[in-house]
């Protein structure tokens, strides 16, 4: 059986961005192309479970949103149709993203920091993406506190107590948040994130084989956008 790749976090994030950049205004062929892209992107990462997901969502909304289309005398079908064309084009930006937001916080700060991505910008993603998980988990642990309690956000407890629900649910995750914030602001500054001076890094941050081969055919697909466009 094939290893999985392993890319450079660079890599990653030029996959991100040539995605977003192009998802919303390439033609209906480029999007097919970019779908076929990312998913064997996908498989030679490994991701033999999530790649069949995306697609199958790619396919069934794409169908949705041809489906509805030209039906602008329904409100419904016409909102349907909408938000169909978004979502559609939202789904290779979340292929792309999720490789992205998988990678070792300290291997992508320590990849943007040798591509001199400004502090002011490396500093707020290194608190960011150590904030978003564990405020994740903490959202998880009040929900199983309120369904345990019986005040869980559900359809019947939102109709009935919307303001209570909001309430037990957002004031311990704000309180939480701020308290998270804060412990991670003083764990990065103790570990010298604000240092002016030249910064090491454990893991080797290198361009190999893998990433120029996925580079190659990222921008041998944004060439044949070019020409069928």
């Amino acid at each position: 059986m094939m290893q999985p790749l392993k890319l450079d976090a660079r890599t990653k994030a030029l996959v991100v961005l040539v995605a977003g950049f192009f998802v919303f205004w390439v033609s209906d062929i480029g999007l097919y192309l970019l779908m076929t892209f990312l998913s064997g992107y996908l498989l030679l990462l490994g991701k033999f479970k999530a790649a069949p997901k995306f697609i199958l969502a790619f396919l069934v909304t794409d169908f949705l949103q041809r489906f509805t289309f030209g039906y602008e005398e329904s409100v419904i079908m016409a909102t349907i149709a909408f938000f169909a064309y978004f979502q559609v084009r939202l789904i290779p930006l979340f292929m792309a993203g999720m490789v992205l937001s998988q990678t070792p916080p300290g291997e992508l700060i320590a990849a943007l920091q040798k591509c001199k991505v400004p502090r002011v910008v490396v500093i707020p993603l290194a608190v960011g993406l150590r904030f978003i998980p564990t405020i994740r988990q903490e959202f998880l642990m009040i929900m199983d506190v309120m369904r345990l309690r019986g005040i869980a956000p559900t359809v019947w407890n939102l109709w009935r107590h919307p303001i209570l629900t909001f309430e037990y649910l957002l004031v311990p995750l704000v309180i939480r948040s701020l308290t998270i914030a804060d412990d991670i602001s003083m764990a990065a500054v103790t570990r010298g994130i604000e240092n002016p001076g030249l910064r090491t890094s454990l893991r080797e941050i290198k361009f190999k084989k893998a990433d120029y081969f996925v580079i190659t055919l990222l921008f041998i697909w944004v060439g044949v956008v070019f020409y069928v466009s």
